[in-house]
């Protein structure tokens, strides 16, 4: 596999409007690489370069992209990860940022969440906000453009690909505006039609590394989705949460909504960096999201440890402030009888507003 700084096209992508020529507001990235430079006998040097504004933040924003995937922002948190994990982000990064260089809406959602990344390094640059939530809206609408429009072998790896960029977005709840109604289900609309979108899509994925790395992943949770390393002993750290579920008290189908959803949050407290954790939302079960959308007392339970989980990961910035502002939403919809469960999460999420607290007053 070739490395990440060569995962590059070598040839210059196809601008938005199809033709060779980058059209306004978008930086043809390649053909500034490539670009001849010819010696002058007398050359003019302008007073200042008369890039446009827009086309040098799609640069920045491109340029970011590279690093927090591939560079420095990722090798903050590469001490300790095997080298099947670096395989599986090399994979993915040559797979999606090569798809991007013809696709106008994949490059919009690359760039999005770029921006919202600057965002959550520095909260006071109002123009990659601004920009982070106008790249997001136009990939959205062109996504959904593309599927109205229908998958096809020519455009179906480019809207997998998007789909996941947009899940990412939804799921962080950046959607949701301040004082609005708090929905917990954006934790997992996006992911479930992410798998709708894959199902449709699967058999015109060309790229056998990728539709490899899907199958593998895929396989891995159907095959083991209790336990750790290949052993033959479930973890059962969160059955604590279906212990007194009698057969009896509910349908065969919610009872495996129940016990599938406990046994991928026993997967995940046990893997290295709970690498498992982002798959949560769409492995579980249909009837377990149509409970959570009910206020099902055991399913919330269920999500609020899920919740405590995603604080213990640090690295996964696009989700710091989602639970934090979901969580007492939870509890709120949690019957008084059922809180004394929560006591752990609770416990765990207080030492995390203390050790909030104390950053901030550093």
């Amino acid at each position: 596999m070739a490395p990440l700084q060569n995962s590059l096209p070598t040839t210059a992508p196809i601008s938005r409007n199809g033709s060779s020529e980058p059209e306004k507001g978008h930086t043809d990235v390649m053909a500034i690489r490539q670009s001849p430079i010819t010696p002058s006998r007398s050359p003019t040097i302008p007073a200042q370069i008369g890039t446009p504004p827009n086309k040098m933040l799609d640069l920045r924003l491109f340029h970011h992209y590279v690093e927090m995937t591939s560079g420095g922002y990722l090798n903050t948190f590469r001490n300790g990860i095997d080298q099947s994990t670096n395989a599986v982000r090399a994979t993915w990064f040559n797979w999606i940022v090569g798809l991007a260089h013809g696709s106008s809406n994949l490059m919009d959602a690359l760039l999005s969440l770029a921006a919202f990344h600057l965002r959550y390094v520095n909260a006071g640059d109002k123009a990659v906000a601004d920009a982070g939530h106008l790249y997001m809206t136009r990939a959205i609408e062109g996504h959904g453009r593309q599927l109205r429009e229908g998958i096809n072998a020519d455009n179906a790896e480019e809207i997998f690909a998007t789909s996941t960029c947009v899940a990412f977005y939804v799921s962080s709840g950046r959607h949701i505006q301040p004082g609005g109604e708090q929905d917990l289900m954006h934790w997992f609309q996006p992911w479930q039609g992410m798998r709708a979108v894959l199902q449709s899509c699967w058999h015109l994925i060309s790229n056998s590394d990728v539709k490899a790395l899907i199958h593998q992943e895929h396989t891995q949770e159907l095959l083991h989705p209790g336990t750790h390393n290949g052993q033959d002993q479930p973890i059962d750290t969160f059955n604590f949460l279906i212990d007194d579920l009698a057969p009896f008290e509910v349908d065969p189908e919610t009872q495996q909504a129940y016990e599938t959803s406990v046994r991928y949050l026993n997967k995940i407290y046990s893997s290295p960096e709970n690498r498992h954790i982002l798959k949560f939302p769409g492995i579980v079960t249909k009837q377990y999201v149509d409970l959570v959308a009910a206020k099902d007392p055991r399913a919330l339970t269920i999500l609020g440890y899920y919740f405590m989980l995603i604080i213990q990961v640090e690295q996964i910035w696009w989700l710091q402030g989602a639970v934090e502002r979901d969580f007492p939403v939870l509890m709120n919809d949690l019957p008084e009888m059922w809180k004394p469960r929560m006591v752990w999460a609770l416990a765990e999420f207080e030492r995390y507003d203390d050790l909030m607290l104390g950053f901030s007053s550093n």
